[in-house]
C-alpha cells in the first residue's frame, strides 16, 4: 500500500509578524534623528526670510520716504530737517525709461537753492543753525540772506539779476516769512504802522517780478528794513532802477545790500523793538551777459558799484552817485567781509575800486 502523501505548504511564505513589526519600529525610531537637523535649518531660513520680506515691504510701502530718499536740512532756510528725494544721478534715477534730453529742456536746478545768489561769498559766515539767531542763513532760489533776530531785519541780502528776472507782475502783500524758525520773533506789516519808516525792500520787488510766486517772496518781512521815505524813494530807488537798466541792456549783476550803524547805540521802535539803521549800503558787480562760469569771468577790472546812503530825511532828490564809496569802506563800516569766494588778488582789487557812477549819476 503506497504511503499517503502529506499536503505541502504554499511556496510563498508570509513574513513573520514579529520580525515585520520589529523592522517598522526600528525605521520609525531612526527618522527623527535624521530629519531633525534638516527641519531646524529649514525653520531658521524661513524665519529670516520672513523678517527680510517684512522689512522690505515696510520700506516700499512708506509714502513719506521713497526708496533712496535722503533726510537733509532744507537749505532755504529753516534749519529743520526734511525728507527730500536725492538729485538725479547714477544710482538715484527714478524707475522708468530715461528721459530724453532736448535743447529746450531747462538746466537742472542747483543742489543749494541759494547757490547762484551767493556766488561771491557769505559776508558774515551765516549758517542754518537755529541757535545762530543773529546770523541765520536763509537761502532761496529768489535770494539769500542772513537774518538777525535781534535787529529784526537782515544783515545782508544777496541776489543775481538778469533781464529774465524782470517782468510785469504787480506788487505783492507784506507777510511774515513762513520759513522763519518758530522761536524767532515774527514781524508783521502792522509793526511798521505809524513808525515813521517805510517797509524798505533789500531785494527790490521789481527785481523779482517775473511771476506771482517769485514776487511774493520779495514781500516776506525778512527782506524788509526800516528806511526813511526820502532814502527809500530817493537815491536808493534810483540805483535800483539803474541796475535794472543795466540788466535789460545785456548785463547780469550780482548784488548784495544791507544796513548798518555808526556806533554801538541802537534806536528802535514799537513793542518788538525793531532796530533803526543809520545807513544803507549796496554792492553790485556788473558782468556782460554770457555763458560760462560767472565767478571765473570776474576779473580785477570788472565793474563794481558801491554806495552808502544815510537813512535820513531830505535826500529824496539826491543822485545815487553822490554816495559812491569803495567796498573796502563798507567793510570797515559794517565788519562784514565781501568777495571771499573770489581769488584773493581779484577780491583785493575790487575792494579798492571807486565807480564813476552813471557818468554824472542821477
Amino acid at each position: 500500500m503506497p504511503p499517503v502523501k502529506k499536503s505541502q505548504p504554499p511556496t510563498s511564505k508570509k513574513p513573520s509578524p514579529k520580525r515585520s513589526s520589529g523592522r517598522k519600529k526600528a525605521s520609525r525610531s531612526v527618522v527623527p534623528y535624521l530629519m531633525a537637523p534638516l527641519i531646524f535649518v529649514a525653520a531658521t531660513a524661513a524665519i529670516l526670510f520672513g523678517a527680510n520680506c517684512r522689512q522690505n515691504q515696510g520700506t516700499i510701502g512708506t509714502a513719506e520716504r521713497p526708496i533712496g530718499a535722503v533726510v537733509t536740512p532744507r537749505a532755504n532756510a529753516t534749519g529743520v530737517a526734511r525728507t527730500e528725494a536725492p538729485p538725479p544721478g547714477p544710482g538715484n534715477r527714478p524707475p522708468g525709461p530715461r528721459p530724453k534730453r532736448t535743447d529746450s529742456a531747462p538746466p537742472p536746478a542747483p543742489q543749494n537753492p541759494g547757490q547762484e545768489q551767493m556766488l561771491l561769498g557769505n559776508p558774515d559766515q551765516a549758517t542754518v543753525a537755529v541757535a545762530n539767531r543773529e546770523h541765520f542763513l536763509m537761502a532761496r532760489p529768489e535770494f539769500a540772506l542772513s537774518y538777525n533776530d535781534t535787529l529784526r531785519f537782515p544783515n545782508w541780502v544777496a541776489w543775481h539779476l538778469s533781464r529774465s528776472d524782470i517782468g510785469d507782475t504787480e506788487r505783492g502783500q507784506f507777510v511774515p516769512d513762513p520759513d522763519l524758525p518758530g522761536d524767532f520773533t515774527r514781524i508783521f506789516t502792522s509793526d511798521y504802522t505809524r513808525s515813521g519808516y517805510d517797509r524798505g525792500h533789500n531785494c527790490p520787488s521789481k527785481d523779482r517780478s517775473a511771476s506771482r510766486a517769485i514776487n511774493d517772496v520779495a514781500f516776506y518781512m525778512t527782506n524788509i528794513t526800516p528806511q526813511r521815505h526820502e532814502m527809500n524813494a530817493g537815491p536808493w530807488e534810483k540805483l535800483e532802477s539803474y541796475c535794472r537798466e543795466l540788466a535789460e541792456s545785456g548785463n547780469e549783476l550780482y548784488i548784495v545790500c544791507g544796513h548798518g550803524f555808526k556806533g554801538d547805540r541802537r534806536r528802535t521802535f514799537g513793542p518788538k523793538r525793531i532796530a533803526i539803521p543809520d545807513f544803507g549800503w549796496k554792492i553790485a558787480v556788473v558782468l556782460p551777459e554770457r555763458d560760462g562760469d560767472d565767478r571765473e569771468r570776474i576779473e580785477r577790472n570788472t565793474r563794481v558799484i558801491a554806495i552808502m546812503v544815510p537813512n535820513v530825511k531830505g535826500i529824496s532828490k539826491q543822485k545815487w552817485a553822490k554816495y559812491i564809496v569803495t567796498v573796502g569802506e563798507i567793510e570797515q563800516a559794517t565788519g562784514l567781509r565781501f568777495f571771499d569766494a573770489l581769488p584773493p588778488d581779484v577780491a583785493d582789487a575790487l575792494k579798492t575800486k571807486r565807480d564813476g557812477g552813471e557818468e554824472d549819476g542821477r
